[in-house]
């Protein structure tokens, strides 16, 4: 069990690197940002992030059913196996797991947000520029947009840390 525990955060400890490596956590700095090549390394960041995330969730998926799989091939009685295998079942089906499949989803929505944000950006640079270390736009519809795009990024962030401590109580 504790094999199956460490398996769990080293994945996702690789999840987090592989997200850091990338430049993941730094993609809505834009003080910095000088329109063409800054923007499209922006879009692959995102692109990268979003095939990370998703790569994430189906290791999870398969880590399930590895974890499933050990717990069938344990040393223990029948009985005993019986009991491990309906207690994976059940967590397998409890509100926390929901929950985790649920984080899962919204950081995928999340990232899909910023690359819709960012391809908006770079279809638009016209209409943007970079001021004092401020995005500032010139046309109200785009400021619109914009603000839409971080509105969904913040209510999903809101969401998962609710989901964060609901999962540690």
């Amino acid at each position: 069990m504790k094999d199956l525990s460490a398996k769990k955060k080293k994945m996702n400890q690789d999840y987090a690197l592989a997200m850091k490596n990338i430049g993941w956590f730094t993609i809505m700095d834009f003080k910095l940002l000088k329109k063409n090549s800054d923007i499209t390394k922006k879009q692959k960041i995102a692109d990268k992030a979003i095939k990370i995330i998703r790569t994430h969730k189906n290791k999870i998926t398969a880590f399930k059913a590895y974890s499933r799989n050990a717990l069938e091939n344990i040393q223990a009685s029948a009985e005993e196996k019986k009991t491990l295998l309906a207690g994976y079942d059940q967590g397998t089906r409890s509100k926390k797991a929901r929950a985790a499949k649920r984080y899962w989803d919204l950081e995928e929505k999340v990232a899909g947000s910023v690359k819709a944000m960012i391809d908006m950006l770079a279809a638009h640079q016209a209409d943007w520029q970079i001021r004092n270390g401020r995005l500032e736009f010139r046309d109200q519809k785009l400021i619109e947009r914009y603000n839409s795009h971080i509105d969904s990024i913040n209510r999903s962030i809101e969401m998962q840390n609710t989901l964060r401590r609901q999962a540690g109580k």
